[in-house]
C-alpha cells in the first residue's frame, strides 16, 4: 500500500468509528468505548516507541 491508500483507510476506518459511535445512546457505554480507544492507542503508542 502506498502511503495514499494508509491515509484512505485510516480515514474510511475513523468514519465508520464516528458512526458507530454517534448510534450509541448510552453514555456509559460510550465513555467506556472512549476510554477503551484512548487504552488502545496508549498502548500502540508505546509499542512503537520500542
Amino acid at each position: 500500500m502506498n502511503d495514499n491508500s494508509s491515509y484512505d483507510l485510516r480515514e474510511l476506518q475513523a468514519l465508520r468509528l464516528v458512526r458507530a459511535f454517534l448510534r450509541i445512546h448510552d453514555v456509559a457505554s460510550r465513555n467506556k468505548l472512549v476510554e477503551l480507544a484512548e487504552r488502545i492507542a496508549e498502548a500502540a503508542q508505546s509499542d512503537e516507541s520500542r
